[in-house]
């Protein structure tokens, strides 16, 4: 690659993302140690810090009742995820002012292409400085951001995590592979705790070793063309995007508080989490055929990363249910009913600490035919209620969330339950509303 080499992306990472919305929603809370629980509990691990908290050691994954202990003035506060997806969409709006986005990457994160000359090292900066500005004026004074200027999207990303927070970092094609020996493994994207472990094996141990490796060296190490993706954009090279997966599954999941821990309390959050992908895959047009449900038991872990659905251990349980596939959530909760009976007959006075609802083998709606070899009686049941719910979702999409509820009053389980911000997946707004 030559030292000609354009920047060719903006990365920008929000810093301490959901903490900072906290801050600037609440202004009693700036200055201060904060730490975002996704549950009521002391048991659960905090999904964000703020700058003042990480001073502490405090971070993502720290226990709150450690968190107490590392810091006995820090501000606990429950996450609010609609506010969180609102802010993302007005800081999203703001960058468009400066440059459009081409990627949005998680909820604190988005990726711009750089074009013509925003491709100069001073027209760059002056455009990411100019977001930084609008960012604070126009959506909040409390919330900063980290940017990356790179000749890759990978690079630029990796520039944004160098310097934080309110940083601004430029990688240019004469800097590589100087300005990153410094860094570990796992800082770039791609390079987990296993990934890392494997490198090591192989006597991979510092970035200087990484760049040493040919293109097809890479790709071995990795074992798909994803190390030759990894090769192209560590040294330098703009690749294109790999096309957008198909949609495989619709799934909720829940840490319980400690009041909602008991078999009976639990099978409703579990009940809740079912009517919501249940609406979600109404309003995707989408038919599901299978069904996974999963509850850990207080004190245990969940399997390696779900790669198994159907699984019993004195850790919890998950067990995966197959059926013609239906949109019609009476049927699917008569469904989940029945194998929660079976479960607790295997498994009785057990208290919980998660549950989860996974519905996968989607396919659209209007592809779907009846299954004309079912008993009678299910063939009836599978269709009984797709127009009820249907009325349902938009009853409660013009009048607000549980304006029609089924079964248990709104104020027993947490307002947003399952409409939660995971990676990759930033929930609609009108989650927050089903």
């Amino acid at each position: 690659m030559s030292d000609n080499t354009p920047l060719r992306w903006l990365f920008l990472d929000l810093n301490s993302y959901f903490a900072s919305v906290e801050q600037q929603f609440r202004p009693e809370l700036r200055g201060k140690p904060v730490i975002v629980s996704p549950a009521e509990s002391e048991f659960t691990s905090a999904i964000a810090a703020s700058y003042e908290a990480k001073k502490y050691g405090i971070k993502t994954g720290t226990m709150i009742a450690d968190a107490r202990v590392m810091c006995p003035g820090v501000v606990v506060v429950q996450a609010r995820h609609d506010v969180y997806v609102k802010f993302h969409h007005a800081i999203v709006k703001e960058v468009w002012n400066h440059i459009p986005v081409t990627t949005i990457c998680s909820i604190d994160e988005v990726a711009c292409a750089l074009m013509g000359r925003e491709r100069k090292v001073e027209n760059a900066v002056a455009i990411a400085n100019s977001i930084k500005r609008g960012i604070r004026k126009n959506v909040g004074e409390w919330l900063g951001c980290s940017v990356g200027l790179a000749p890759s999207r990978m690079l630029a990303k990796v520039a944004a995590d160098m310097q934080k927070p309110d940083g601004l970092t430029i990688l240019e094609a004469h800097d590589l592979p100087t300005k990153l020996l410094p860094l570990k493994l796992g800082d770039f994207p791609g390079i987990g705790w296993n990934m890392s472990t494997r490198l090591r094996e192989r006597g991979v141990e510092t970035v200087g070793d990484l760049w040493q490796l040919t293109r097809q060296r890479t790709r071995a190490l990795w074992g798909s063309i994803e190390g030759e993706r990894f090769w192209y954009e560590l040294h330098g090279y703009d690749i294109p995007d790999r096309p957008e997966a198909k949609k495989s599954s619709i799934g909720h999941s829940h840490v319980l508080a400690a009041k909602m821990r008991d078999p009976d309390a639990a099978r409703l959050v579990a009940r809740r989490l079912l009517l919501k992908a249940g609406t979600r895959l109404r309003r995707m047009g989408l038919a599901s055929g299978a069904m996974a449900l999963h509850a850990i038991f207080e004190g245990g872990e969940p399997p390696d990363k779900w790669k198994k659905r159907s699984w019993r251990n004195d850790e919890g349980w998950g067990t995966d249910i197959r059926f013609h596939p239906t949109q019609d959530t009476a049927y699917l909760l008569t469904k989940l009913d029945e194998e929660w009976a079976a479960l607790m007959r295997e498994k009785p006075n057990r208290r919980f600490k998660s549950v989860g609802i996974v519905l996968h083998g989607l396919c659209p709606a209007g592809h779907v035919t009846p299954d004309l070899f079912a008993p009678g009686h299910e063939q009836k049941s599978q269709g009984q209620g797709v127009d009820l719910y249907s009325a349902v979702d938009r009853i409660n999409k013009k009048y607000g969330q549980d304006t029609v509820a089924l079964g248990v009053l709104p104020g027993q389980i947490a307002k947003y339950v399952g409409a939660k911000i995971a990676f990759n997946r930033i929930p609609d707004l009108a989650e927050f509303d089903e």
